[in-house]
């Protein structure tokens, strides 16, 4: 199981008791996320918001990525609103899945549940709705990637070092 699917159960459980039967509990995964967390806070909050977000903590998000998208702009001299394109950008990562294809990339072989070989027409292969592209949108997204990749990596760290001891 990925530590982004152990973190979405974690959350969402209502046993945090230790389990001697396993090592990574759901209150380990909290645990380490929450370490993880003063290391990296904004990519935890986008963790959060993505597995199980308050609006309330998504409006903090959009306006933290706004912050950090509005320096970029004037440090690069882009053009553009940084409000509308951090809840572009926010919006289509959370939500950006192409509906014909289901996300999955491929067309359906017809009458049958199975993938055929054909890249979906609509995405073609990418899974995702089309981003508005502008050097911010770009930046904005690699960055949100970015935070993800992190999140995901120290809390697979921390998990590591309470395994060792």
């Amino acid at each position: 199981m990925k530590i982004a699917e152990r973190y979405a159960s974690a959350r969402n459980t209502s046993n945090l008791k230790m389990r001697s039967e396993t090592t990574v509990a759901p209150i380990d995964v909290l645990t380490a996320a929450g370490w993880a967390g003063q290391a990296s806070p904004e990519a935890l909050m986008l963790w959060e918001v993505t597995f199980k977000g308050k609006t309330s903590s998504k409006l903090a998000l959009v306006e933290m990525l706004e912050k950090k998208l509005a320096s970029e702009m004037i440090r690069q001299r882009w053009k553009g609103n940084p409000r509308l394109i951090a809840q572009e950008v926010f919006a289509w990562s959370l939500n950006g899945v192409c509906k014909p294809c289901n996300g999955r990339g491929y067309e359906l072989v017809v009458g049958t549940p199975s993938l055929s070989d054909k890249l979906c027409k609509h995405c073609h292969g990418t899974a995702k709705v089309r981003l508005p592209r502008s050097d911010a949108h770009d930046w904005l997204s690699a960055y949100i990637d970015r935070l993800i990749s992190q999140a995901a990596g120290k809390v697979m760290r921390k998990l590591a070092i309470d395994m060792e001891l």
